[in-house]
């Protein structure tokens, strides 16, 4: 060629595979080291204690449920609604009680009849109030002292004065009134009962007297709606009790010291006036914080 090089043909040889020429790695079986480290961890939130705090927690729910039972049952309870609200009026302040309500005979409201309450103050004296009733047999009072309250309705007539009292409870206030409301309605005998009755000698008209009934003495009358109220704490209780033992169960099933302590919590609200189930409700509150979970330590294993 005239550039002085000579003509070259090309050659075929081929696709050549540099991946071919790598020889592969020896197979190893894999080596894992193994440390004395420990790992803790806390296998069951629960603890041996478990079983017996629950039977314990399921026992104070019994007793709330018996509880319930003792107000929804307020004519055969242990503690009637009347002596419930009499320990409630002691500590209530004087004047805190409104008392209103209808007299009637036979169905028909009675106009002009006095309506005469007489209460003991913080002193231990009894005091009076009175109002009479209007054209449709109302009468209301206020200021009056909460508790126990003897009620004297007279009638006046044709030269007689008939007289016919009974024993109730004033409500006290509640923690969302600074007022005890009582509502009471009262039926005057008919005239053919106080005509059986004798006029009073001591007195310059015919005054006929008919006292308060005997089983009113032992357990006053009281505001029909402070009695429903009392039955709806007593389901209250029994509603409680039985939420109290379905945690308990459960709890004791998964072991749990969350459920227990719930149940446990539960329990001590159930109790009411049975302060020493309130006690034990408390304790086994305490128990659930004070007792630690177990704990299982893993090791990790050769393989």
């Amino acid at each position: 060629m005239a550039d002085g090089f000579d003509k070259v043909e090309p050659v075929n040889i081929g696709t050549i595979n540099r991946f071919d020429e790598i020889e592969p790695m020896p197979d190893e079986e894999p080596i894992f080291q193994t440390s004395s480290a420990e790992f803790i961890v806390n296998v069951e939130d629960g603890m041996k204690a478990i079983l017996p705090l629950g039977m314990l927690i399921l026992g104070i729910a019994a007793l709330g449920f018996l509880n319930g039972l003792d107000y929804v049952s307020p004519q055969a309870g242990l503690v009637r609604p009347d002596e419930f609200i009499y320990a409630f009026a002691q500590s209530a302040p004087d004047g805190s009680a409104e008392f209103s309500g209808f007299v009637t005979r036979d169905g028909q409201p009675l106009e002009g009849a006095e309506v005469h309450v007489s209460m003991q103050d913080e002193s231990g004296f009894w005091v009076a109030s009175w109002n009479y009733t209007d054209k449709e047999g109302r009468f209301h009072l206020t200021d009056l002292n909460p508790g126990l309250t003897l009620v004297s309705i007279s009638i006046l007539g044709n030269g007689t004065s008939d007289v016919f009292q009974h024993r109730i409870l004033l409500t006290p206030p509640s923690f969302l009134e600074p007022k005890g409301f009582t509502n009471m309605n009262f039926e005057a005998p008919s005239i053919d009962r106080f005509n059986q009755e004798s006029c009073d000698g001591e007195a310059t008209e015919c005054v006929r007297f008919i006292p308060h009934p005997e089983e009113e003495l032992a357990h006053p009358r009281i505001d029909p709606a402070a009695g429903v109220t009392y039955v709806l704490i007593g389901w209250g209780f029994i509603g409680l009790s039985i939420i109290s033992a379905g945690f308990a169960i459960f709890g004791i099933k998964h072991k749990s010291r969350g459920l227990i302590r719930t149940a446990a919590i539960l329990s001590f609200f159930t109790q009411g006036h049975y302060y020493l189930a309130c006690l034990l409700g408390l304790f086994a509150t305490v128990l659930t914080f004070t007792i630690a979970p177990q704990k299982k330590v893993l090791q990790p294993q050769e393989i």
